[in-house]
């Protein structure tokens, strides 16, 4: 927990916002999908029969549902973006992933075998 309070100091309003704008983009896409449902309910006041309002209930849900599995996971991916963009301007994270690819430095007895003084 304290590395976590660690990585989002300074960065909590990002992290505010960026939770608003997943909030906001499954709202706008629940609303969108929901255009049928409410065609459905002007149908159904219109014509005074409620059993025209089975289809579009279900299809209710599953607008929902859709808008949900959409906008989700552009949330959670956006709060990785951060996690990772926080930990690699806080503890360096890229310099740790560059000295591994470089590979390790050679062992302090090859270094002293090479040198001209030693005997061999």
């Amino acid at each position: 927990m304290k590395r976590s309070w660690r990585l989002a100091q300074g960065t909590v309003l990002r992290l505010i916002l960026v939770t608003i704008l997943a909030g906001v983009i499954a709202w706008v896409l629940s609303m969108v999908l929901s255009i049928p449902y409410f065609i459905g309910v002007a149908m159904m006041v219109t014509r005074k029969n409620p059993s025209l309002m089975l289809p579009f209930v279900a299809w209710q849900y599953v607008a929902s549902f859709l808008a949900r599995s959409l906008a989700g996971p552009i949330g959670t991916i956006a709060g990785a973006l951060i996690y990772y963009d926080q930990r690699v301007r806080k503890e360096a994270f890229d310099l740790q992933l560059m000295m591994q690819a470089i590979g390790s430095p050679p062992p302090p007895q090859a270094a002293a075998a090479s040198s001209p003084g030693a005997v061999g």
